[in-house]
C-alpha cells in the first residue's frame, strides 16, 4: 500500500521552509522540488510534476551559468524531465500500456523507458532516480565497499580534537612554523611537484594550520583560500600573513559540508591537505564537499603519515646482525604489529607538546577508497625518503633509517 497521500503535505512543508529560509532560487529549493515531483510521479500526476521539474532545472542551470560549470545534479533533473515526457507521450499515444495488469487506481504506474542498441541487444535506458542534492552521508556503505570502512570514522572525538589543536597550535607554530626536514626535504617539495601550482590558480587549502604553505602557494603565484578548525592556528596564520597576500583566512569544520560549500562550488583548479587527514576524525565530509567545490577535472593533494610505517602503533628497532660475509652489521627497522584496523589513539607529535593529540589511524585502501567514494581517481603518489646518511648509525631516528617511507603524498582529481 502507497502512501504517497502522507508523504506529500510533509514535502511541500519543507519546500515552504526552504523557499521562506533560501529564496526561491536556491539549490536547496530545488532538491525540495524534486522530490515533490517524484512523489506526484508515483502517484501518477504528471501534469502537475512537469512544471516541478522544468522549475529545478531552471534553477541548476542558473546554477551552472553562476559557477561557470554545469551542475552536476542537473543531469538527474534532466533524466527525470526526460523520463516524464516519455510517460506522457505514450499516454497521449492512446494510453498504449504493456501487457499485463492495469495498476489500480493510486498504484505507481511503470516508467516509460526508451530503447537503445548495446552490441546488438535491445536494452533500457533507465532514467536516473530523483533525489535531493546534498553531501553525501558521512560514511555511505555500498556492495563494493566493505563494512569496515565505517569504521573509519571517528566523530565521537571531534569536540576533544578541536581543544587538543587550540591548546596546541601556538606552541607547534614556535617549534615548527618556520621548517623542519620533514617539510624540507619531503612534505613540500613533494607537494609542489603533485599539485605543480600554476600562477593565477585558484587553490583552496584544508586544515591549512598557522598557513606555511598557504603562503608559499601565493609565492608561486596562486590566490589561495584557507581554513582550519581551529581558531588559534588561524590567528597565528593572520599574524604570520603579509598585508595583501593573495590569501584569505576562515575557521572552518572540515566535517561540516555546508560550511566548506559557502566558500564556493565548481570554484577551485586545485586543493591541498598537508599533514591533517590522520589528524581528522571524519575525512568523508570533506572529500564529498571537495568533489562539488573543484573545477572539472581539478586536482586535490594530500599528505598524511605513512599508513603503513609512521602511526602511533608501530615500533622502532636498531639490531646488530651478521651479513652473508659474516661481518657484523646495524640495521634499523620499524616493526608492525596492527594496520589493518582503523584506530584512534593519542600521541605525541612532536615530543613534549601541552597536550597528546589524536592520531586517527586509517589503513591506505581505507584512505583511498573514500576518495573514490566521492568520484576521485588516484592519478599521482610519492614516498619522499630522507637523504642517506652514509655510514649506518645504531639508531631509531628517522633520519637513520632512510629505507622505510615515513610520509606518503597523493594526487587524486576529479
Amino acid at each position: 500500500m502507497n502512501r504517497f497521500s502522507e508523504a506529500e503535505p510533509l514535502v511541500r512543508r519543507a519546500l515552504a521552509i526552504d523557499e521562506a529560509f533560501y529564496g526561491p532560487d536556491h539549490l536547496e529549493v530545488a532538491a525540495c522540488l524534486n522530490n515533490l515531483a517524484s512523489i506526484l510521479l508515483c502517484a501518477n500526476r504528471l501534469s502537475e510534476a512537469e512544471p516541478l521539474i522544468r522549475r529545478t532545472i531552471t534553477i541548476f542551470e542558473r546554477s551552472s551559468t553562476t559557477t561557470g560549470c554545469e551542475h552536476p545534479y542537473l543531469v538527474t533533473a534532466l533524466a527525470s524531465y526526460w523520463s516524464l515526457l516519455m510517460e506522457m507521450g505514450v499516454r497521449g499515444r492512446g494510453n498504449r500500456r504493456p501487457r499485463g495488469k492495469r495498476p489500480a487506481r493510486g498504484q505507481a504506474r511503470p516508467v516509460a523507458v526508451a530503447e537503445t542498441t548495446w552490441r546488438g541487444k535491445a536494452e533500457p535506458r533507465r532514467p536516473a532516480p530523483i533525489g535531493r542534492p546534498t553531501a553525501p552521508p558521512m560514511t555511505t556503505i555500498t556492495g563494493d565497499m566493505p563494512m569496515e570502512q565505517s569504521k573509519s570514522e571517528f566523530p565521537e572525538h571531534a569536540d576533544e580534537n578541536r581543544r587538543i589543536w587550540d591548546a596546541n597550535a601556538r606552541w607547534w607554530d614556535d617549534r615548527i612554523g618556520d621548517g623542519n626536514p620533514f617539510q624540507n626535504l619531503l612534505i613540500e617539495p613533494a607537494t609542489e611537484r603533485l599539485l605543480a601550482v600554476s600562477a593565477g590558480d585558484v587553490i583552496l587549502d584544508a586544515a591549512c594550520g598557522a598557513g606555511r604553505f598557504a603562503r608559499r602557494m601565493v609565492e608561486l603565484g596562486a590566490r589561495v583560500v584557507a581554513f582550519d578548525h581551529s581558531a588559534r592556528f588561524i590567528e597565528r596564520a593572520r599574524e604570520r600573513t603579509p598585508n595583501g597576500a593573495a590569501v584569505e583566512y576562515h575557521v572552518l569544520d572540515a566535517a561540516n559540508p555546508e560550511a566548506l560549500l559557502s566558500l564556493g562550488m565548481c570554484t577551485f583548479d586545485k586543493a591541498v591537505c598537508t599533514m591533517a587527514l590522520m589528524d581528522m576524525p571524519q575525512i568523508d565530509p570533506l572529500l564529498s564537499a571537495l568533489a562539488r567545490m573543484l573545477k572539472p577535472h581539478g586536482s586535490f593533494v594530500f599528505s598524511v603519515t605513512h599508513p603503513c610505517f609512521n602511526t602511533a602503533g608501530i615500533q622502532r628497532f636498531a639490531e646488530m646482525v651478521e651479513d652473508e660475509a659474516g661481518r657484523h652489521i646495524i640495521r634499523t627497522g620499524v616493526k608492525v604489529s596492527s594496520y589493518l584496523s582503523p584506530r584512534a589513539r593519542k600521541t605525541e607529535g612532536i615530543i613534549g607538546q601541552p597536550e597528546l593529540q589524536f592520531d586517527f589511524h586509517r589503513p591506505l585502501h581505507m584512505l583511498l577508497q573514500a576518495c573514490f567514494n566521492t568520484g576521485f581517481v588516484l592519478d599521482g603518489i610519492e614516498e619522499p625518503r630522507l637523504p642517506d646518511p652514509g655510514q649506518p648509525k645504531a639508531g631509531v631516528r628517522w633520519d637513520e633509517m632512510p629505507e622505510i617511507a615515513t610520509i606518503l603524498v597523493v594526487r587524486m582529481r576529479r
